[in-house]
């Protein structure tokens, strides 16, 4: 008559440290206890990371609001060659004249801001063209800022933190459940060895 393995929950019941089978040995019940113990702290820790990532992004929300108080965007027409003022501005000074033309990744800008005109060399794509009108942000002072970081930058900035936080959790849960199953298993081998050498000796043969 065949008999079918029991399952794998059967087995992992079976290996709990409350079990009183008498083939779970100590180290055997501290595996099982380690390995509840990171299965339940690791599941906690997914509220705690959520919140962690709710709280990230409200701060950076609020940053980005902040941002954008004491800054501002105006619109910027894009120039194909430098500017006449930023020119003469160069040539005043010990480098050589500016070429007529800028980088492919870099293009001349003009806005005014309060009547007052301003220009400047910034990083756009290739692909903008001569007098298109482009938004780019700038200080209370008119020199170009960094943009603000968006909703969907802080929402994602605020998820990677939160599954970083929880994989670290992870990992090092993981890590202690190893060592401990490692140092379980080295003890058993242990074991194994000074029951072989205690057979070896009563019976007088040689079991290796």
């Amino acid at each position: 008559m065949m008999t079918t393995a029991p399952s794998w929950s059967v087995r992992w019941w079976r290996r709990a440290p409350w079990h009183r089978s008498p083939l779970l040995r100590r180290g055997d019940r501290i595996e099982s206890t380690v390995a509840l113990v990171v299965a339940a702290f690791v599941v906690m820790m997914v509220p705690i990371a959520a919140t962690y990532g709710t709280i990230t992004y409200g701060n950076l929300a609020a940053q980005a609001q902040l941002y954008q108080r004491i800054h501002r965007q105006v619109e910027a027409t894009v120039l194909d060659t430098v500017p006449p003022e930023a020119a003469m501005a160069t040539s005043q000074t010990d480098h050589p004249p500016a070429p007529a033309t800028v980088p492919a990744d870099r293009r001349w800008v003009r806005w005014s801001m309060d009547g007052h005109a301003h220009t400047a060399q910034l990083s756009r794509p290739a692909d903008v063209r001569h007098g298109e009108r482009i938004g780019i942000w700038i200080d209370s002072r008119g020199v170009p800022v960094e943009a603000p970081r968006s909703g969907t930058d802080s929402a994602a900035t605020a998820v990677i933190g939160a599954l970083a936080l929880w994989a670290v959790v992870l990992a090092g849960g993981s890590g202690l459940w190893y060592a401990v199953h490692r140092a379980s298993r080295h003890r058993r081998l242990q074991g194994w060895e000074r029951e072989w050498d205690r057979a070896d000796n009563a019976s007088g043969w040689s079991a290796g």
